[in-house]
């Protein structure tokens, strides 16, 4: 069973973001088989599963680090490990020598570190004097690999699930020959509310997972209407695909759903709307309303900002407005032992 990361893991893990070591590619996937394993994942890790914009993924980690009660982190081991980051880059020959002394000074100089700027850029003017000159280069990478082999050992220990989890999505995307690759599968955001329309949409289940700040993350799993093709023989035509509706920052939820006279089950949307508001504080949100129906009556109301939608699989042409269950793409589900 895996555990989740604590936040001084995560803290690590930005800075082999900001040295270009793991990206979006890495992390994605990587949360992704976590929350598969875990019995209650977190929020943040569930939102990291789901997004891959390298500065949302950053955002992601941020909010959690940063989450009260707020540990502290050593500058200086995280210089070191910042320095260490680029030495890996080099050994596995995404960097020259060069860049990587330019690197590792440009970043030493004005944080907390174990070795001055200074130290680096003389070994740069150095290896510049002469030429870079293979000889000075080897006999530089040798002293500076042993002055942070502490370091480049925690990299090392880090990095390589995160490059297990970067194959293995490699390796799914590739076996998915009907499916296209995650990132080439629609997803909107906030920014794209006025293109998006959801009457009629089934939603098949909800969950709601505590966040910061007495917020809350609120996740739709429904079936998305991307099209509706005019009538041919009085009869509507369908493009649907399973999707995830996840509202992040979710603040004064309030949940109405009449099942009177019916079994339960899925409901579908009349459609979403978004009021914006602007507090005391000047800070802007909105007030976003689901209302439902067919079978229930009701609507979802809450205060928030942010919104993601993503398709889990190309939509189906149909007649109906929904899938049918053997069709749908499940949400992530969790690793079990039969």
């Amino acid at each position: 069973m895996q555990h989740e990361p604590d936040r001084q893991s995560c803290r690590r893990i930005l800075e082999m973001l900001a040295t270009g070591l793991v990206s979006s590619k890495h992390l994605q996937p990587w949360a992704v088989g976590l929350v598969e394993q875990l019995d209650t994942p977190p929020s943040w890790l569930r939102e990291l599963a789901t997004v891959t914009y390298l500065g949302d993924v950053k955002q992601c980690l941020r909010d959690h680090v940063l989450t009260p009660p707020l540990e502290d982190f050593d500058q200086e081991q995280l210089t070191d490990y910042h320095v260490a980051c680029l030495l890996y880059r080099y050994d596995r020959r995404e960097l020259s020598w060069a860049t990587t002394l330019s690197s590792a000074g440009l970043h030493t100089d004005g944080n907390d570190a174990s070795e001055p700027c200074e130290y680096f850029y003389d070994l740069l003017n150095e290896l510049e004097d002469n030429e870079n000159d293979a000889f000075v280069e080897q006999s530089q990478v040798a002293i500076v690999r042993q002055r942070f082999a502490t370091e480049l050992t925690l990299v090392q220990r880090d990095f390589e699930p995160l490059r297990a989890a970067f194959r293995r999505g490699i390796a799914e995307g590739l076996r998915a020959s009907r499916t296209p690759p995650r990132s080439t599968l629609p997803n909107w955001t906030e920014s794209d509310f006025g293109e998006l329309g959801w009457h009629d949409c089934r939603v098949h289940g909800w969950s709601i997972a505590e966040a910061q700040h007495g917020q809350a993350t609120l996740t739709l799993d429904l079936d998305y209407i991307t099209q509706w093709e005019q009538p041919v023989d009085g009869r509507y035509t369908f493009h649907v695909a399973p999707a995830t509706l996840v509202f992040f920052e979710v603040f004064g939820l309030t949940m109405t759903l009449d099942y009177e006279g019916s079994a339960g089950g899925a409901f579908a949307i009349e459609g979403i709307e978004r009021e914006e508001r602007v507090n005391a504080a000047g800070y802007r949100d909105y007030l976003y309303t689901i209302r439902i129906h067919d079978p229930p009556t009701g609507s979802i109301q809450f205060e928030g900002n942010r919104f993601r939608q993503v398709l889990r699989a190309s939509p189906i042409r149909t007649t109906n407005q929904y899938l049918d269950p053997a069709v749908r793409a499940p949400l992530i589900q969790r690793a079990t032992d039969t």
